[in-house]
């Protein structure tokens, strides 16, 4: 069962950014096959901005598939003060992981 979530969050995710993932692969695609000339201007700032793209959406379904116990609209919806320390951590670390991956790219 947890498998299934998991897989079905996965798709959910996709789905949620399906636009910003068909923009970006459009690119990459015209990059590749030559649309694109690689020493245009438009094309180096349409590539960088679909890697980071790429990269966000990487991070955040990696982060998701590593931490899938920690729900942050959860934590939100409780509204006790103790959550506020834990909240701002787990937000960095999403935050450090999120960059990373992007950073990598």
């Amino acid at each position: 069962m947890a498998m299934r979530d998991s897989l079905h969050r996965f798709y959910q995710e996709i789905w949620r950014t399906r636009w910003a993932l068909v923009i970006s692969i459009g690119v990459l695609i015209a990059k590749a096959y030559g649309y694109l000339p690689p020493d245009h201007p438009l094309a180096v700032i349409m590539t960088k901005a679909s890697n980071v793209t790429l990269g966000f959406i990487l991070a955040h379904i990696l982060r998701q598939q590593t931490f899938p116990y920690i729900r942050l609209k959860d934590m939100l919806a409780e509204k006790d003060p103790a959550f506020g320390s834990t909240f701002i951590g787990i937000s960095l670390l999403y935050g450090a992981i999120i960059y990373s991956v992007a950073l990598g790219l």
